[in-house]
């Protein structure tokens, strides 16, 4: 993990350091029992020092800060990306059978037409049980395409 003869390490944020609250108290134990002391820069303007008790309390609280402040932004996150994906506005790349509009979704005709095809085809088979939509020769490779060459398996599966 760190060298020898390191005694100190520095970073700017605790929560560009470690992943969570208890990685950082673990990581940190490890490199006090190891002699190694971390400072922290961005403190206002003071480092923080964890080498002493008063250092690893205050590591102890920004730690938990610090994943609460993230698990907040991860909430927020994916609060709004439902939000925008249940009003239909674009919140990524448009998807297939779908074009970008001033920040919505508005069918796309000709790949609307593509994906109603795929759901027919997809319920064919090969004579051995297989999907017809895994082989090279399977009337989905002539689907009209968006952005993308060629739709995945997978893209394929997921249509509904």
């Amino acid at each position: 993990m760190i060298r020898d003869g390191v005694c100190h390490v520095v970073a700017l944020k605790l929560d560009r350091l470690f992943r969570n609250a208890a990685d950082a108290l673990a990581t940190t134990e490890e490199w006090r029992e190891a002699g190694i002391s971390l400072h922290l820069v961005d403190m206002g303007g003071m480092s923080l020092d964890t080498g002493s008790s008063m250092g690893r309390m205050f590591l102890t609280m920004l730690a938990a800060f610090a994943e609460f402040e993230g698990n907040v932004i991860s909430e927020r996150t994916t609060a709004a990306l439902r939000h925008k994906r249940a009003h239909g506005q674009v919140f990524n790349h448009a998807p297939y059978g779908y074009d970008a509009v001033d920040g919505a979704l508005v069918p796309n005709a000709r790949e609307q037409k593509g994906l109603e095809r795929m759901r027919e085809l997809r319920a064919l088979t090969k004579p051995n049980g297989k999907p017809l939509y895994g082989s090279p020769h399977s009337p989905l490779n002539s689907m009209p395409r968006g952005s993308s060459p060629r739709m995945a398996e997978s893209g394929i599966r997921s249509v509904s």
